[in-house]
């Protein structure tokens, strides 16, 4: 086993428990502004066990699809926000 797999290995854990603390955190609130950043809690740290697989596959397709993804995450967001304050700005 090469140290860079052992580094992705920690990393992946890691990742993944950030996504199991935001997933616990969605059942548990009931605050609308903490419902309207949950969908980025949990895809962001997606997205990174994402890049983490890209790493050992060496495709650079991988990378296009994550930041594509990075990218409507954020629009998401802002969408989610905009029906929060309906329509305010």
């Amino acid at each position: 086993m090469h140290w860079l797999d052992v580094v992705i290995a920690i990393a992946a854990v890691c990742v993944a428990t950030t996504m199991l603390v935001g997933a616990i955190t969605a059942v548990r609130t009931k605050k609308r502004s903490i419902v309207a950043v949950l969908p980025d809690i949990v895809l962001f740290p997606a997205v990174g066990l994402f890049l983490l697989f890209s790493l050992q596959t060496h495709s650079n397709v991988t990378y296009d699809i994550a930041l594509l993804s990075g990218v409507l995450a954020f629009v998401s967001t802002l969408a989610t926000a905009r029906i929060l304050t309906k329509g305010g700005r």
